[in-house]
C-alpha cells in the first residue's frame, strides 16, 4: 500500500483514542472518526511499516452507536 491509494473497508473494532480499525492487505488502518461496522471509502493519508493512516472520504453504512448531534451546527 501506498499514499493516495484508496481502498474499501469494513471497520472492525474502535482504539480508545477513537480511530477506527481495519485491515487491507495484511496491514492494519487507523480511520479517525470511523466507527465498528461501518463501511468506508478511505485514502491512505500516511504509511508506516506495520499499519497506515487512512481519510474517510465516504461512509457507505451506518454503525448503529452513530447518534445525530443534539447541538445546532
Amino acid at each position: 500500500m501506498k499514499k493516495n491509494d484508496v481502498i474499501e473497508a469494513t471497520i472492525l473494532s474502535v482504539m480508545s483514542n477513537g480511530n477506527g480499525v481495519c485491515r487491507h492487505e495484511g496491514m492494519a488502518v487507523f480511520v479517525p472518526g470511523a466507527l465498528e461496522g461501518e463501511t468506508h471509502r478511505i485514502r491512505i493519508i500516511k504509511v508506516y511499516k506495520n499499519h497506515c493512516i487512512g481519510k474517510s472520504e465516504a461512509r457507505f453504512s451506518d454503525s448503529p452507536s452513530r447518534i445525530l448531534s443534539s447541538c445546532p451546527p
